[in-house]
């Protein structure tokens, strides 16, 4: 007679989350580990809350569209790509090693919703790495569109949202940037909780101008916010015409945060100023996640960091 702890156990063996740790496992000697940390929380983001627990062999196509959809959702195409790729080597695994007959993810790219969006150009790791570097070292840039491309970078928000900040909206002693709702896309009021590497481009920028009124003021007027062009003609300027845009921070962000902050899914989209469209709550929280959100930053201002003077 089988005991329920074996039987436990051979339950557990056949879930969706112990085969893909298992495979992980059997493949870390050929991966670096960054790129085994890459792996682990993009499927424990995005797919373990879905259907980890569940048998793989009972996990079906609808199933696996739902929690890639998801994803599709957010925004996040980059992440979907690799997402669906790791969770289709996971199946396969499953019926390589015979606890599963049949791939519920493969051909799950023609069944994703099309998107009507325009597309914002990213660049990501190494590629990321260099742009930084070029937007550092160029000489023609003015000071204020690179502090303000510098700190679009290392706050992961929109370029509206910096071109239009104003010193009131910061808080030096809480180290945030109080972002008023009717600035916001979703016009909900946001907060950003400062690294210290965008607390120094707050502290160049108020040596240069002073805190009061735009932190980034237009060159010609400092009653005026800078142009609305100005940092993305910088990057065409400097090469990037097609390939990256301010915009696109938000994407490698995104991405990268993902895959490689160890940081829950909702703490990051939350960061992104992010909010599912059928969440129910009786009242919106704009500080959601603080305290997470300021150590997900702090992260993302020293990868940036690194990735710079790398």
């Amino acid at each position: 007679m089988i005991s329920k702890e074996k039987a436990e156990r051979d339950d557990r063996s056949k879930s969706f989350e112990y085969i893909a740790l298992e495979w992980i496992e059997n493949n870390k000697e050929s991966w670096s580990p960054s790129h085994q940390q890459a792996v682990l929380a993009s499927l424990r983001n995005n797919v373990f809350s879905a259907f980890g627990n569940t048998p793989v062999d009972t996990i079906t196509p609808p199933d696996v569209l739902r929690t890639i959809r998801a994803i599709e959702n957010r925004g996040s195409l980059e992440i979907v790509r690799k997402v669906l790729q790791r969770t289709n080597a996971v199946f396969r695994y499953a019926i390589q090693t015979g606890r599963a007959t049949y791939n519920p993810a493969a051909d799950m790219q023609g069944a994703l919703k099309a998107k009507t969006v325009e597309h914002m150009p990213a660049v990501f790791d190494s590629e990321l790495a260099q742009l930084l570097q070029d937007i550092s070292s160029n000489q023609k840039i003015h000071v204020t569109t690179k502090l303000a491309i510098q700190f679009t970078a290392l706050t992961a928000c929109r370029g509206g949202e910096v071109r239009n900040a104003r010193w009131q909206e910061v808080n030096l002693d809480t180290n945030e940037w109080h972002i008023p709702a009717e600035r916001m896309k979703m016009r909900r009021a946001h907060i950003v909780p400062l690294s210290i590497q965008a607390l120094a481009i707050l502290h160049r920028a108020g040596a240069l101008w002073g805190e009061d009124g735009f932190v980034f003021p237009s060159i010609r007027d400092r009653s005026k916010p800078m142009s609305d062009n100005a940092m993305g003609k910088a990057f065409r300027d400097m090469g990037y015409r097609g390939k990256a845009t301010p915009h696109g921070f938000r994407s490698s962000f995104s991405s990268m945060a993902h895959e490689q902050s160890g940081f829950a899914s909702e703490v990051i989209e939350k960061s992104l100023a992010h909010e599912e469209k059928n969440k129910v709550k009786g009242a919106y929280n704009r500080a959601e996640y603080l305290e997470q959100r300021r150590e997900l930053l702090q992260w993302w201002g020293e990868k940036l960091h690194r990735l710079e003077n790398q």
